[in-house]
Formats: structure tokens, C-alpha cells, sequence
């Protein structure tokens, strides 16, 4: 066997071993990094979130929680909402882009990783289905900081349907401020 037909032997085995086995590169890396989250309360996050009804009262202080009380609304003589019909209540809640990034479109999902549309729908015990919905012609907000500072908030409308009379499950709503 003659020396050239040794060599191309060698190179054709190494080629086929790195093809095997890879180029060297690793496939995997753990390192260890420091992250720096910091929060805000709703009136003062990147999405500010207020009530701005008598419907709306602050909730537990340790969750950041609103509590939205549709069985009460300042001195009326009612006790609630008629049975067998819909009942709108609009501006319950106000959202506020009070971040840079401009364009950010409001919605509500099912969950966080969930496609959003304009509402949201949840059951209530004893109440029927009640439904969260932002107009979709103007859910896109510009930053506040912006020339554009009087579209950074959207009025969420609230419509409770009693003649639901077997709600879906009871639920929570999820906002959803999407900037792609």
C-alpha cells in the first residue's frame, strides 16, 4: 500500500469521525448569571392599571389586587342587577401605557402564553357570565411619554349577562399588553 492511499485512508476516517461525533462545539451550557426584576404597584407600573368607578374598590394589599363589587354601586335603593338580561357598565377600568415603547395593543387571553383578543369572558356563581372587553379600535396605545400621551389609555367595559343560568367556570382575567 503505498503512502497516498494511507493518507487518504487516515483523512477519509477523521472526516467521517467528526461527522459522527460533531465538530467539537458544545451542545449545552450552564452558567450561572444575577437578574434584577423590579415591580410596581399598578398605579405607577409600565401598564397601569385603575378603577375609576364605584364599582371598583383596592383590594388586598399584598396581592395588588382590584375587587370589583357588581353588587353595590354607591347610595341605590336596588339590591342588583335585573335578572334575565345584560347589563352594561362602561370605563370600570382604565389601562395606561406609562412605559417608552410605543404601540403596545391591549388585550385579554386565557392565559399569559395564549393568543388575546378584545375580551374576556368569566362565569360568576349566582350571577351569570360576565364579560371584559376593550374597543378594538383603540386598544393600541402609544407610550405616554410620547406626543401621543392622550392614546395611552383604554376605557375596559363590563357586561354581566343573567341570563346565563349555568355560567362557564369561574375564572380570572388575564391582561395582556403585547409590543410585537
Amino acid at each position: 500500500m503505498n503512502r497516498r492511499n494511507v493518507l487518504v485512508g487516515l483523512g477519509t476516517i477523521v472526516a467521517g469521525g467528526g461527522a459522527a461525533l460533531g465538530t467539537g462545539a458544545f451542545s449545552s451550557v450552564e452558567a450561572e448569571r444575577t437578574v434584577s426584576v423590579t415591580t410596581a404597584g399598578d398605579d405607577s407600573a409600565f401598564l397601569g392599571i385603575s378603577g375609576n368607578s364605584d364599582y371598583v374598590q383596592d383590594g388586598d394589599s399584598n396581592t395588588s389586587e382590584f375587587v370589583i363589587d357588581l353588587g353595590s354601586y354607591g347610595d341605590q335603593e336596588g339590591d342588583g342587577f335585573n335578572e334575565n338580561a345584560k347589563t352594561v357598565l362602561n370605563d370600570v377600568l382604565t389601562i395606561t401605557n406609562q412605559g417608552s415603547d410605543d404601540s403596545i395593543t391591549i388585550g385579554f387571553a386565557e392565559s399569559i402564553d395564549g393568543s388575546s383578543s378584545n375580551e374576556q369572558t368569566i362565569g360568576v356563581s349566582g350571577v351569570g357570565d360576565v364579560t371584559f372587553s376593550v374597543p378594538s379600535d383603540s386598544n393600541t396605545l402609544a407610550a405616554a411619554t410620547g406626543s401621543n400621551s392622550t392614546d395611552s389609555s383604554v376605557k375596559v367595559k363590563i357586561t354581566v349577562d343573567t341570563s346565563v343560568s349555568d355560567p362557564s367556570d369561574d375564572g380570572s382575567i388575564v391582561i395582556v399588553a403585547d409590543s410585537s
